[in-house]
């Protein structure tokens, strides 16, 4: 096992033991560990106020090690489409036959990985860690970070402490050097206050024995994330290959075909017009390939989106980048959560107390069945919250967070995102009771950048045409509707003639009393409806999560 500070310039290598002070106990026990499943090691890493981040390398044993390999030989040729997973025959895309894992072997070795890291670090610091953040090869797909979540935090709620999740190496990687910031990629400082101007890329090179993995990646500051702008898997560049290709041609040979691939895999994205090749402004590369394969990739990679602007950026030793970057995340925010908490002295009770000045998320219960919604004392939701003008702010602020984050979603085309962020609105507005009153300024940001088949379009409007089809405010707001925009006027009135119509007739379309279910505005391009209500009622964390994130974005 090995040990390191949050700028340690070597390769940790396993087999030296470091055993920390006692004085050092409660400072390693200050913050939530972090795991991060590499190809041949599993690393354990943390905040510290005295040291910074530190990590411990584990190896791995031989049935995770098959786990892995078997990833990397199925990578790319298992597509989820509507909740369920295919595979490509010939032209045709056809369901896939059964994984070689099942879910449940999955998540027991995944356990198991993550106990014996807990062990050894239970031996090593005095006590058992608790894990509030996850990191993975970009090998694995989307079942095996599922498994992995599930085996790590059973019951969802270990990432509510880290409110933006690092599951792969690119967004952890970018934490770790902080290009998650504006002025660490090369902008002046009136570029970074114009941010709307501007867009910023990452290329981050994922290089391991077995594989080179390519993924550029753009850098969304004000949520800390880092969507995939286009990533590509070259395990014919993996360091072993590029040992046994070096027999059979030149360097110079090697390095041509490898600089022609990089360039290739940019000029790509430019020629569909995703980037502007000016925009990449820092390459990163993470992982647990040779210093001497790496020094020459990051070269290659320089040149190959020949800018003029990019840099490399290798502050951080490779092999503990992704490490890092989860604790990085991890430790920062929960400081702040800790620093706010003694500042301000929250109470986070709902039914007692002071009104809360903003609409603190932590403070209610998130109802994601909307089959069995929670019930409330009208009078005194009215007289607590409904009726402060800042607590509705406060709403209000949320809703227009979440928003932007939906706007994004349909920019970079994430449509999991797009149906997660409707349910927790969904979920939020259920927990409180309360559907928001129409917001000018949401109602002219969705329409003037979304698509009129918008389901966040289809929630607001549905929002209004329930709490209003019967309220006396709707005479009272009658002027301030006149400046809302015509589209969304029109789409109320269509959505209220429908209600009138089930009224009448029994029929229309959406039910007259209660609102709707969540699904009803989503597009299920991922997944099913039947498996989306599946996941709404065992994995809320998800939803609660996403609250959190755009609360923080509005704090």
């Amino acid at each position: 096992m090995a040990t390191s500070s949050s700028r340690i310039g070597a390769r940790l290598l396993f087999g030296i033991v470091l055993l920390f002070p006692l004085t050092y106990a409660n400072d390693n026990a200050q913050f939530p560990y972090a795991l991060t499943f590499g190809s041949s090691t599993l690393t354990a890493s943390w905040f510290t106020k005295s040291e910074g981040i530190k990590a411990i390398q584990f190896p791995v044993d031989s049935k995770y090690r098959a786990y892995f390999e078997d990833a990397l030989a199925s990578f790319g040729k298992r597509i989820m489409r509507r909740g369920e997973w295919h595979v490509m025959a010939g032209d045709e895309l056809v369901p896939a036959p059964p994984d070689t894992h099942n879910e449940d072997t999955a998540v027991s070795l995944f356990r198991d990985a993550a106990q014996q890291v807990s062990r050894n670090l239970s031996a090593t610091l005095g006590f058992e860690p608790t894990y509030a953040a996850l990191t993975l090869s970009s090998v694995f797909n989307q079942s095996s970070t599922k498994a992995a979540t599930d085996a790590i935090f059973p019951n969802g709620m270990g990432f509510i402490h880290s409110i933006k999740s690092l599951n792969k190496v690119a967004p952890a990687a970018c934490v770790a050097h902080r290009l998650d910031l504006c002025g660490n990629l090369g902008r002046t400082p009136a570029e970074c206050a114009d941010k709307d101007s501007i867009s910023n890329l990452i290329l981050v090179l994922e290089y391991e024995k077995e594989y080179l993995y390519v993924d550029l990646v753009f850098v969304y500051s004000e949520y800390r994330t880092f969507p995939s702008v286009g990533h590509e898997m070259l395990r014919e560049f993996g360091e072993a290959n590029r040992e046994k290709l070096l027999k059979s041609m030149s360097t110079y040979d090697y390095n041509r075909k490898l600089h022609q691939t990089l360039n290739a895999f940019i000029e790509s994205l430019v020629e569909r017009q995703l980037i502007v090749r000016v925009d990449i402004r820092a390459i990163v590369v993470a992982g647990g390939a040779s210093a001497t394969a790496i020094a020459q990739l990051r070269k290659l990679a320089h040149n190959a989106v020949g800018n003029g602007v990019v840099k490399v950026v290798d502050e951080i030793d490779p092999g503990l980048a992704t490490a890092h970057g989860a604790a990085a995340n991890n430790g920062e925010n929960d400081e702040e959560i800790e620093r706010a908490a003694e500042d301000e002295n929250i109470d986070d009770d709902p039914q007692s107390g002071d009104p809360k000045e903003t609409c603190n998320n932590d403070a209610i219960e998130y109802i994601f069945d909307e089959q069995q919604p929670q019930t409330f004392d009208g009078d005194k939701m009215k007289e607590m919250y409904y009726d402060k003008d800042a607590w509705v702010s406060g709403f209000n602020s949320l809703m227009m967070e979440c928003t932007k984050l939906y706007i994004f979603a349909d920019k970079y085309s994430i449509p999991q995102l797009r149906d997660d962020i409707t349910s927790a609105l969904v979920g939020h507005s259920h927990g409180w009771g309360w559907w928001p009153d129409p917001d000018i300024d949401i109602i002219e940001l969705v329409y003037n950048n979304l698509p009129s088949s918008s389901g966040l379009i289809r929630l607001l409007v549905l929002f209004t045409a329930y709490s209003w089809s019967s309220s006396p405010n709707v005479i009272a707001w009658k002027d301030r509707f006149r400046g809302f925009h015509p589209e969304y006027l029109l789409d109320v009135l269509f959505a209220q003639a429908q209600l009138l119509e089930n009224e009448i007739h029994g029929e229309g379309g959406i039910p007259y009393d209660g609102m709707l279910n969540s699904c009803v505005v989503h597009e299920h391009l991922e997944l099913g409806e039947e498996e989306c209500r599946e996941r709404l009622a065992k994995h809320s964390y998800i939803f609660a999560s996403l609250l959190s994130a755009c609360q923080a974005a509005n704090a």
